[in-house]
């Protein structure tokens, strides 16, 4: 099997949903980059021995687009997962703009479907 060559970026809240994405692609040997959308700037996602790299930001959309300025210029574009409806929202609204440097889920690589 050929190792992923992207960069990941898993993006949602402090909870079990990112931590478990976190933790299955750690098992498999692919270290996350993750952001995190936590108010109080303190996660326990982030503790996780499978995290390449993380920040924490508020959950707003123009912190979350902010923050992944650092993954824009990659020889390999950055795969986004969100794990959260806040986190799916703010890359289908902002599709257009994020499919030049990632690869975003979505459907028919229509903005806001």
């Amino acid at each position: 099997m050929e190792k992923i060559r992207n960069e990941i970026v898993v993006i949602g809240g402090n909870h079990h949903n990112l931590l478990g994405v976190v933790r299955t692609l750690g098992e498999k040997g692919i270290l996350s980059n993750i952001i995190v959308t936590n108010e109080n700037k303190y996660a326990f996602v982030v503790k996780s021995k499978y995290v390449k790299k993380y920040k924490i930001v508020n959950e707003q959309e123009n912190e979350i687009i902010e923050a992944l300025k650092d993954y824009e210029q990659l020889e390999n574009k950055a795969i986004l997962i969100p794990t959260s409806d806040y986190a799916e929202y703010v890359i289908d609204k902002n599709l257009d703009q994020l499919s030049k440097n990632f690869i975003v889920p979505n459907i028919n690589n229509e903005q806001g479907k």
